[in-house]
């Protein structure tokens, strides 16, 4: 298939998108067709969420993500904020490539996270993302204003 020859030529400076595709003609439509489903189908593939937040924390993932889970718990949920009310919080820090918290559907806990925030390795300490349906509402700037306090080290609601 078209991606996996581009994906596997990728390193190769000498690999090109026409060499790649099998194209002979960059003047045929059926190569401009197949040179768009290419690119089409490769972007298709990134793993890094579309529309993120992206913020920075000078700590490790493990200990970011620790206390994120703990004041999202005590902050979001166990002071009875409405806005969470229809949700449930589930960490997950026993990964420590990319621990994160899951915000769900208390009527779907097994459905896809309305909320995500993840905490990854960077140069200099982690950088977490925010990511999720809950990024789209009007809770956004809350959300992101407390994960980002949290994040900086602030250990209290606000």
């Amino acid at each position: 298939m078209c991606v996996t020859r581009l994906l596997r030529d990728y390193g190769s400076r000498t690999a090109s998108l026409r060499a790649a595709c099998g194209m002979t003609s960059l003047g045929s439509k059926r190569a401009v067709v197949i040179a768009s489903a290419c690119v089409a189908l490769l972007a298709a593939c990134q793993t890094a969420p579309q529309g993120y937040v992206l913020l920075h924390a000078n700590q490790k993932p493990l200990d970011v993500a620790e206390r994120i889970a703990n004041n999202v718990g005590t902050c979001w949920f166990n002071s009875a904020r409405k806005a969470f009310a229809e949700y449930s919080y589930a960490p997950e820090l026993s990964s420590t490539n990319r621990p994160r918290v899951l915000i769900v559907d208390k009527a779907d806990p097994a459905g896809l996270p309305q909320l995500v925030i993840e905490v990854v390795s960077a140069k200099r300490g982690s950088d977490v993302r925010l990511f999720g349906p809950l990024m789209d509402t009007g809770e956004a700037d809350r959300i992101r204003r407390d994960v980002g306090f949290w994040a900086g080290g602030g250990r209290t609601c606000r």
